[in-house]
């Protein structure tokens, strides 16, 4: 399979019918990645990330509705099955859709790294009993 999916040309992941706010979701990574590009948070020392990271609107509120559909993205199941990642990583143009919204796929993975290692791992945190999960 990983020769399929590194000789295509496109891959599409269909994330499934539109659910919990994916539309904002979608719209978000596009949104933070924007952000991380513009404003070079992607070098942030994890160290001074409070005193400067809250200056922009995007990263005000960890609870916000975009931080809450971002987060509810995530745990989909889909993000679960690691040969569906390791899919994902192999291929070269790739493209999650769920519902009518797309989002790049480069664009999610540059999201979520930028996030884990600048010291901004309290955004993705989820707690289980808020989405009724053990």
């Amino acid at each position: 399979m990983g020769d399929v999916y590194s000789s295509a040309n496109i891959v599409l992941a269909w994330l499934g019918e539109p659910a919990d706010d994916s539309d904002r979701a979608m719209k978000f990574i596009a949104t933070l990645y924007n952000k991380i590009k513009k404003y070079n948070l992607h070098k942030l020392d994890p160290v001074h990330e409070r005193s400067y990271i809250y200056q922009f609107p995007s990263f005000k509120n960890e609870n916000s509705p975009d931080w809450v559909a971002f987060r509810k993205l995530l745990m989909r199941l889909w993000f679960s099955c690691i040969w569906i990642i390791q899919e994902m990583v192999l291929s070269g143009n790739r493209v999650l859709a769920y519902g009518d919204e797309i989002a790049l796929w480069d664009e999610l993975a540059a999201v979520v790294h930028t996030i884990t290692s600048r010291g901004l791992v309290h955004y993705l945190y989820i707690d289980p009993i808020a989405f009724g999960t053990v």
